[in-house]
């Protein structure tokens, strides 16, 4: 099976120091590329970085909601700048209203430049949500959606705004947290999505799948996380994966041409 990892921080302090037995354990599980999300400013040259050492690894360069409130001046001009000089994915964006609403109206400034940004330049973009859906689909739609495609990482939103975001041009993640017994919710929408707006991730380091014994996520245990969506739609593992695989080579198709993967 042929499997792409929709979502990691290969950049992390818990994995980067360890990257190349972490990629190489992914290529012996079948993941043949995996998109690796900047969160933070200083993030950015790293995950290039890695993206240009191992075959496999896409970049995308932003700023995550917990750390908007850390932006030092001029960083929508040099986020621009990167995104421009490099076949990158504009995130991990997004809003998060579990931290403290002070930091709301800075947020979703920082949503908006950031979408801004990648439809200036027709970039997929990868999109975090927490306690913020309505927020989130309100701006999405004043932006006039995901003309160029993007991705809610990680989705535990209510089932019922999943058509709403598939209308607005998202792909919908799912990762280890619907391995939880326990996640009624991610399941029930895990079980509706359009199958062509399907997609699994690890969210490494973080979201170890239930019944994993480690000390962090990996890109390698994306087959749980594959195993276990398949279950909840009664679908084929093998016939999942090449869904899964299809749909990430149609919103991340651009960033691949030009890049070969390594024997």
């Amino acid at each position: 099976m042929k499997l792409f990892d929709a979502h990691v921080h290969l950049q992390d302090s818990r994995i980067l120091n360890r990257a190349s037995e972490v990629i190489r354990r992914a290529r012996e599980a079948g993941i043949l590329w995996m998109m690796c999300c900047a969160t933070r400013e200083e993030d950015w040259d790293g995950v290039i970085e890695l993206s240009r050492m191992h075959a496999g690894v896409l970049p995308s360069l932003g700023v995550h909601p917990w750390h908007v409130h850390q932006c030092k001046t001029g960083w929508q001009e040099r986020l621009e700048a990167g995104i421009g000089a490099h076949a990158c994915g504009v995130g991990e964006i997004g809003l998060d209203y579990a931290l403290d609403p002070q930091t709301r109206e800075l947020q979703n400034t920082a949503l908006v430049v950031q979408l801004r940004i990648a439809r200036r330049y027709r970039r997929p973009v990868s999109i975090h949500c927490r306690k913020a859906w309505g927020p989130l689909t309100a701006i999405l739609r004043q932006e006039g959606g995901l003309p160029d495609g993007g991705l809610v990482h990680a989705f535990g939103g209510p089932p019922d705004l999943v058509k709403v975001l598939e209308q607005l041009g998202a792909f919908l993640s799912f990762g280890a947290a619907l391995t939880r017994p326990g996640n009624k919710r991610a399941k029930s929408a895990a079980a509706i999505v359009s199958p062509q707006r399907l997609l699994i991730e690890t969210d490494s380091p973080d979201m170890i799948p239930y019944g994993v014994e480690a000390d962090f996520n990996e890109p390698a245990h994306l087959g749980r996380v594959l195993e276990t969506l398949a279950a909840i739609r009664g679908a084929d593992v093998p016939k999942t994966a090449e869904l899964t695989f299809a749909n990430s080579l149609r919103l991340f198709g651009n960033l691949i041409k030009g890049r070969t993967l390594n024997p």
